[in-house]
């Protein structure tokens, strides 16, 4: 288990959210692969997923799957986020970790909150 920025990242977290800069020019998955194999060995990346949204055509923003929890590490170098140049375009990387989920209280145990009391007519 890896704690990046208060984040706990198991073996299933292996990667990271790419946030392409508005404007840009649009990073295609070809630029991405290259990025990191050139960066960061030839066998770093399994898999990249150019997420879209309608009505654009070009991608807003990729979630990058690595072999290894290692590689995310050194991308990140144990921040939260970092700022990368992908020829030439502005990209936000940050982990793709799980956020804790809030506690349902009433779930947890514990009593709900005391209703609130009306105040006396007089």
């Amino acid at each position: 288990m890896v704690n990046i920025r208060n984040h706990q990242l198991t073996e299933n977290d292996g990667s990271v959210i790419l946030i392409f800069a508005r404007g840009g020019r649009a990073v295609t998955r070809e630029e991405i692969r290259d990025y990191f194999r050139s960066n960061y060995g030839d066998d770093c990346v399994k898999s990249i997923r150019l997420n879209y949204r309608a009505p654009c055509r070009t991608p807003l923003s990729a979630r990058v799957f690595f072999y290894s929890m290692s590689t995310v590490e050194s991308v990140l170098h144990g921040q939260g986020y970092v700022l990368l140049v992908i020829n030439g375009t502005l990209v936000s990387v940050r982990a793709n970790a799980r956020r804790p989920q809030p506690i349902d209280v009433a779930a947890a145990g514990s009593p709900p909150p005391a209703p609130a009391t009306p105040e006396p007519e007089e």
